[in-house]
C-alpha cells in the first residue's frame, strides 16, 4: 500500500486503483475549482455564508476579512491545477494526492475548532458541505488503493534480479 501511496514512477500506468477513485477525484477537483473561483468573485456572499457576521464590523476591517477570504479561495486553485496535471499524465501521484488533500482539509478542520469564531446559524451548511467534501475523500483515497480485477502490481527495478 506504501508503494502506492509514494510511487517511484509517476505515469499513467502506474495507477493500480478503481477507476471510480479517479471520477471522484476529478469531481472533487471540480468542486474544488468552482469553491475557488466563486469566493474570489462573491466574496461578501460566501462569507456571509459561512456565517461570518461583517455588519458590526468598520469598514477597514470588514474589507481585510473580505480579502483574507478572497485569499483562501485563490489559494485552492493551485492544488486543483497539480490535481489536474495528475490525471492527464501523472495517475500514479493520485493516491498520494487524496492523502494530501485529505491532511490539507484535516488541517483545517482542526484549526477551525481550535480556533472558534462565532458565527450565525448559516455555518452549519458550510460545516455539512465541508463533511461531504472529506467523506469523498476518504471513499476516493480506498478506491484508489483498491486493485482493479486483473492487474498485477508494478515491480520495483530493485525487485528484478539477474538470471
Amino acid at each position: 500500500m506504501l508503494q502506492r501511496l509514494f510511487p517511484v514512477h509517476l505515469d499513467n500506468e502506474g495507477y493500480r486503483g478503481r477507476l471510480a477513485g479517479l471520477w471522484l477525484f476529478a469531481m472533487f477537483l471540480l468542486l474544488r475549482a468552482i469553491m475557488g473561483v466563486n469566493g474570489a468573485i462573491n466574496t461578501r456572499a460566501i462569507a456571509t455564508g459561512d456565517g461570518i457576521r461583517l455588519d458590526g464590523l468598520g469598514e477597514g476591517a470588514a474589507e481585510t476579512i473580505l480579502r483574507l477570504f478572497q485569499s483562501v479561495s485563490l489559494a485552492l486553485l493551485p492544488l486543483v491545477a497539480i490535481g489536474v496535471a495528475a490525471l492527464w499524465r501523472w495517475r500514479a501521484m493520485v493516491p498520494f494526492l487524496y492523502l494530501v488533500l485529505l491532511a490539507d482539509l484535516g488541517v483545517r478542520r482542526l484549526v477551525a475548532s481550535a480556533n472558534a469564531v462565532t458565527r450565525t446559524d448559516a455555518a452549519s451548511v458550510g460545516i455539512w458541505i465541508n463533511f461531504g467534501l472529506l467523506a469523498l475523500l476518504v471513499v476516493g483515497l480506498v478506491l484508489s488503493l483498491w486493485s482493479r480485477p486483473g492487474r498485477s502490481t508494478p515491480r520495483d527495478q530493485s525487485d528484478v534480479r539477474p538470471k
